[in-house]
């Protein structure tokens, strides 16, 4: 029985095999301690850690917003195999820095990035402007309309994942870990529930920000460094398909078995 079912699965293998879809974020944004009313929902950068002002002396967090459409890009019935948060850095702090830690946590607040008008369209990127209705904002998820519970955003407590950062520009960092895997698959299975992640430094008193390309970004060198997911999955049978797929491996399997050959020693009766 047990070589049979092997037999089965491996017959079957080709039929469920695992895709590849590489998603653009939907919506990202930039959210300012100093600045509570700011926002960058069409800015140019994400950003994320600790900055200070030009002597040095008082030192302010950002936080980076960013959400994909999984719902609308992989079938319903898809497992997660992996996926993997890529950006792109695009703006480091002007003294030399050796590196830096940043973690994303799954949101769990809606909030919205408007691009049309938006904030962070003028003055410096890493201030961000003043925010425009539903823009994110550090104390407010629709600004206008409804605050977060905590200032700085609604989120879950362990980070889904955590990497060291490079202080080099132009450097992808990735993001990939099993919980970037049960985010996504959360928000397949949830659509409604889908806010995406927060980016967040090391909150030490420390200048380490960083700037990523976001997906509003028109810069020539933002070309093919925007914000990215990439994810592998499998798609899982409906019930009602599932014998039809059964069928079609055990037929396959029936059939790819040759009739053995006589053997030497035995005599066969036609009669």
């Amino acid at each position: 029985r047990h070589l049979m079912i092997i037999s089965l699965f491996l017959a079957c293998a080709p039929i469920a095999q695992a895709i590849e879809a590489v998603l653009t974020a939907q919506i990202d944004s930039s959210i300012f301690e100093e600045s509570p009313t700011n926002s960058a929902g069409a800015g140019p950068y994400i950003f994320s850690g600790v900055t200070s002002d030009r002597a040095g002396n008082n030192f302010y967090l950002r936080r980076g917003l960013i959400q994909f459409d999984i719902a609308a890009a992989l079938p319903a019935n898809a497992v997660i195999n992996s996926a993997e948060l890529q950006l792109t850095i695009a703006k480091v702090p002007d003294e030399t820095f050796i590196g830096t830690t940043q973690s994303i946590h799954r949101v769990t607040s809606p909030w919205d990035a408007p691009t049309s008008g938006g904030s962070g369209t003028t003055g410096p990127p890493g201030r961000g402007t003043a925010a425009v209705a539903n823009d994110a904002t550090w104390t407010g998820n629709l600004f206008g309309s409804s605050s977060w519970t905590t200032a700085g955003g609604d989120y879950l407590g362990s980070a889904s994942a955590s990497v060291g950062v490079s202080p080099v520009v132009n450097q992808v960092t990735s993001w990939s870990s099993g919980g970037t895997v049960t985010d996504t698959q959360f928000w397949l299975d949830n659509p409604t529930r889908n806010y995406g992640w927060i980016l967040i430094g090391n909150e030490g008193f420390t200048k380490n920000a960083r700037g990523y390309y976001s997906s509003d970004n028109t810069d020539l060198a933002a070309t093919g460094n925007l914000p990215r997911l990439v994810i592998n999955y499998t798609v899982v049978p409906e019930p009602g398909a599932l014998g039809l797929v059964l069928g079609a491996c055990f037929g396959r399997l029936v059939l790819g078995r040759r009739v053995p050959a006589p053997h030497p020693f035995l005599q066969y009766s036609t009669g």
